[in-house]
């Protein structure tokens, strides 16, 4: 196993952490432009409400372990005991596999039996339904093996080994002319992301304390393994896979070929998003030593650099599309081109995230979780009301309003409760205040 131990030391580099997700998302983008070509709106628009589903529902299958994970099997292995450490990694698998199963089954049958789906629908949907199994294993194993400190199994099967395969495939459908339909492509990434599950299992067990898992583990414990890692669900599912969640909340009020264009510009605005959500990440451990320190100029300084340069660069992109969006969107085909106002909607959306500042990480370093989640819950719901009512009378520019008010509220809750908590704001408004405030006269 010494070629593993390289790897993984190779791979535990921050460096080198960032730049796998780089790759990723950037092969990510190259995959989408494939798929355009290759399978047109109406397929398109499917295989994301398909893949956006299987998403959705792994992260609920998953009932919140992998977002523990990391936390209980650091403490069990620090404390050297095997035997929980085997234990909690065993019930959590349990306990996700039963409700995959559960899930699959629940999918399956409404795919085949509600009024209205095609034969391609039908099948696209079931296949996302069973694919739930390979998903819980993957995100559960993969958080596992970061809490064991072997982060080439952590990052690497999902942010990189997957999109480059799937990359892979889709290009050699199109070089040798095979016809990729919806449910061919969803077949496809299922089958990678079990190949995947499969391989970092069996890695992973031979990582794994030799002591098998315990089923009579106390229920108490139990409990709170379920407890802690149910709270954080619909946080994990708002602050992970919100482009899976916007493009599922838009399924029911537009057609395939709207939800495709509204996916494509959705996945391309949180790729601008992404650079924002870097910029803040980044600031999270100076602001957390900031914050212990009472130092709240340092926490501000913190907090400036995570706007800047994010602010930056989306407001070059909405640039860009607002003077040659249509004509780039129609690279993926003439019919993306409508496209355009709804993607300059979106990337307002991220720079009001920008402008925001790193505010649900400071609400998240102040320990309260509960507020979090329920701001996240709110917000969820937020979307969901604002797709209904602007969708049907505005269609995809409706969709994207839909997202734009889902921050707005997002975020300004987020200021609120840090204002009732008595933390320092961050957002750019109170940052420019603080600092008129602070400067000589």
């Amino acid at each position: 196993m010494s070629l593993f131990r390289t790897l993984n030391a190779f791979a535990s580099r921050s460096s080198v952490i960032m730049l796998s997700r780089l790759a990723g998302a950037g092969v990510g983008f190259l995959t989408q432009f494939l798929l355009v070509k290759l399978m047109g709106a109406h397929h398109l628009g499917l295989f994301y409400a398909a893949s956006s589903l299987a998403a959705v529902l792994g992260v609920i299958t998953a009932q919140g372990y992998p977002q523990v994970a990391a936390r209980f099997v650091g403490r069990y292995r620090n404390k050297q005991d095997e035997l929980l450490f085997s234990s909690f990694t065993g019930h959590a698998m349990r306990d996700g596999i039963v409700f995959a199963v559960a899930a699959a089954l629940g999918v399956t049958a409404w795919a085949f039996y509600w009024p209205g789906h095609d034969m391609d629908e039908r099948i696209a949907y079931a296949v996302a339904g069973w694919m739930l199994l390979a998903i819980v294993t993957l995100n559960i194993l993969t958080n596992v093996a970061g809490g064991m400190r072997l982060f080439s199994l952590c990052y690497m099967p999902e942010g990189m080994l997957r999109p480059i395969v799937f990359f892979a495939a889709v290009a050699l459908a199109g070089i040798t002319g095979f016809t990729l339909s919806a449910e061919a492509a969803i077949i496809i990434f299922a089958a990678i992301t079990a190949l995947l599950a499969a391989g970092v299992a069996l890695i992973l067990g031979r990582q794994m304390p030799v002591q098998k898992p315990q089923r009579n583990t106390r229920k108490a414990l139990k409990w709170r393994w379920r407890s802690e890692a149910w709270h954080l669900v619909l946080l994990a599912i708002f602050t992970n896979f919100f482009a899976d969640v916007g493009i599922l909340v838009a399924v029911p009020f537009l057609s395939n070929a709207q939800v495709a264009v509204f996916g494509l510009c959705l996945k391309l605005a949180l790729l601008v998003g992404y650079f924002v959500q870097i910029g803040q990440q980044m600031a999270v451990p100076d602001m957390a030593d900031a914050r212990h320190a009472g130092d709240v100029s340092r926490l501000h300084r913190a907090a400036w650099r995570s706007i800047i340069t994010p602010a930056a660069i989306t407001a070059i992109s909405m640039e860009i599309i607002y003077l040659a969006g249509d004509r780039l969107l129609t690279l993926f085909g003439p019919e993306f081109a409508q496209g355009r106002d709804a993607l300059l909607i979106l990337l307002a959306a991220q720079m009001l995230r920008a402008l925001a500042g790193p505010s649900a990480h400071l609400l998240t370093l102040s320990g309260i979780q509960s507020i979090n989640l329920g701001i996240a819950v709110s917000s969820l719901v937020v979307l969901f009301i604002g797709s209904a009512l602007l969708s049907p009378p505005f269609g995809i520019e409706g969709a994207a309003l839909a997202v734009l008010l889902a921050y707005g509220y997002w975020i300004g809750v987020s200021a609120i409760a840090l204002r009732w908590l008595k933390e320092p704001s961050v957002d750019v408004v109170w940052l420019a205040v603080s600092r008129l405030q602070t400067r000589p006269a």
